[in-house]
């Protein structure tokens, strides 16, 4: 289960899956973008499974749903890639809350959404894997992005807490 997958890393990820004889669910909001990306990853590995789900992972009701119906097609979800992001840059004395909330939603709540549902799949079957695809800037900063460097950074946060309460059940 691959979020952020309609463009760039998110393509470039399934591609790598696929090639491995992997299923994928590629999940994003853009729902034209979605299926010509499905398309195209279909046509290139068509022995394999590609499902393209549209999905806010911001949204914790839209996510259930989305790792609901990646484990009915699929019968498990054995990883989890948390892709999902988005850029909203601007010093921080002239950043609208919205673009605060917006970068914070998709890069950082995003992840708590999908890894708490897929998580709970994982412990179960005692296995499992979970991506995230954080940034050097959650670890340095860069000047007009407090809202994108506190969301990777919160992220690798995130990832650290979240290993210590799994890992000893092969997540």
């Amino acid at each position: 289960l691959i979020t952020g997958a309609s463009q760039g890393f998110g393509v470039a990820i399934a591609r790598a899956f696929l090639a491995a004889k992997a299923n994928v669910v590629l999940c994003a909001r853009s729902v034209d973008q979605l299926e010509k990306t499905r398309q195209t990853l279909q046509a290139e590995f068509p022995t394999q499974l590609v499902l393209a789900h549209p999905c806010d992972v911001a949204n914790a009701d839209e996510v259930n749903s989305l790792v609901e119906n990646a484990r009915a097609a699929l019968g498990e979800i054995a990883i989890l890639v948390n892709n999902a992001g988005i850029t909203r840059d601007q010093l921080i004395m002239m950043m609208p809350e919205a673009d605060w909330d917006s970068v914070i939603n998709t890069n950082l709540k995003s992840t708590f959404n999908c890894s708490k549902f897929a998580v709970k799949h994982m412990m179960r079957k005692r296995v499992g894997r979970i991506i995230n695809m954080a940034s050097v800037a959650g670890q340095m900063g860069n000047p007009g992005q407090s809202n994108y460097s506190a969301s990777k950074g919160g992220q690798i946060a995130f990832t650290k807490a979240l290993a210590r309460e799994v890992a000893a059940r092969n997540i």
